[in-house]
């Protein structure tokens, strides 16, 4: 394995105490191997970012699939993205809920008004106006 100069970038021979290009003392902390650093992956989780726009346009059950999928990827991934499928997640459900509990308040209130309607119609009341007198001073 070569090792290199930190002040020129020179190869070192083996076992060498200084740099036989500018003379620099070669301590092991300033000796650099050409192992390559660890570097942090820049991969994003396209699922997790597509389940939190898809619930941002309303498009509640796909967001809510692609979120949950994402999430399951953010945790492999060592939590990239996590935050984005969590608040795809939460979005999603919301409006779904919100969807299904409006859906039931249409359809309790179109059946009262539906059944007022009715018992008006067959009981032949007549308004409330009709049997006030009108008085004129």
């Amino acid at each position: 394995m070569n090792k290199y100069c930190v002040k020129c970038g020179e190869v070192l021979e083996t076992g060498a105490a200084f740099c036989s290009k500018c003379g620099a003392k070669t301590i092991s902390s300033d000796i650099q191997s050409t192992t390559t650093p660890t570097v942090e992956s820049t991969d994003s989780n396209g699922i997790a970012i597509a389940g939190f726009v898809c619930a941002l346009l309303g498009v509640n059950v796909v967001g809510l699939i692609l979120s949950i999928i994402g999430l399951s990827n953010a945790k492999k991934a060592n939590g990239k993205n996590k935050g984005l499928a969590l608040a795809g997640v939460i979005i999603s459900a919301a409006r779904m809920a919100f969807s299904f509990i409006f859906s039931i308040f249409l359809i309790f209130f179109s059946t009262v008004k539906t059944t007022v309607s009715n018992q008006w119609e067959n009981e032949n009341l007549k308004p409330v106006s009709a049997y006030t007198e009108k008085v004129i001073y």
